[in-house]
């Protein structure tokens, strides 16, 4: 029985993070940093230098973050050592 997986796109210098899925009603608590820790362990092994695990949300975007959002933003950051500032144009496309 597979009690959960994760999926990363890897080249030979990066990794980035797709996403993790688990059975929640094998596990009382979340196994995520358990997921996390052996996909790292495996990017080591590998000698792939980045990991880049996505975009953290904050309650000052529009719209704003529900809760869950925010705390995986919180769990995403305890992986990293570095952040970085991704700035983003959006530019309506209208039907005519």
């Amino acid at each position: 029985m597979l009690g959960g997986a994760g999926t990363c796109h890897c080249s030979l210098a990066s990794c980035s993070y797709c996403a993790v899925i688990y059975d929640r009603a094998l596990f009382d608590q979340p196994i995520g940093h358990l997921v996390q820790m052996l996909a790292i362990e495996e990017m080591k092994r590998r000698g792939i230098a980045w990991y880049r695990i996505g975009r953290r949300s904050y309650a000052g975007e529009n719209p704003p973050p529900d809760a869950k959002e925010q705390n995986i933003g919180v769990f995403k950051e305890g992986f990293s050592t570095e952040t970085r500032l991704l700035l983003e144009t959006d530019c309506p496309v209208g039907a005519g």
